[in-house]
């Protein structure tokens, strides 16, 4: 399937005092990657919701590669791998 990116830049209040990102703040990363790839399909969250359909994270993995630093431009790739039923993957 295809996938999608979202480009930020690593604000000051994401570091630590030797300018690299905490580890908490690439969570909410992987969210707007998630929201926008759903977005890319026509929907929003708030549609979802008042449909009646929740979103949940069930599972979450992270793998640290490499340190993101301050000013760093991030690019956030998100791929929908599996839509089966009501269980939607991303990677």
């Amino acid at each position: 399937m295809k996938h999608f990116t979202y480009c930020l830049k690593v604000r000051y209040p994401e570091v630590d005092q030797m300018g690299v990102v905490y580890d908490g703040n690439y969570i909410p990363w992987l969210e707007l990657g998630r929201s926008s790839t759903i977005t890319h399909f026509g929907l929003t969250y708030r549609e979802l919701e008042e449909s009646g359909v929740l979103v949940v994270v069930t599972n979450l993995t992270v793998d640290y590669k490499v340190p993101a630093k301050y000013d760093d431009t991030i690019l956030v790739v998100t791929k929908l791998t599996s839509l089966e039923g009501i269980r939607i993957s991303f990677n």
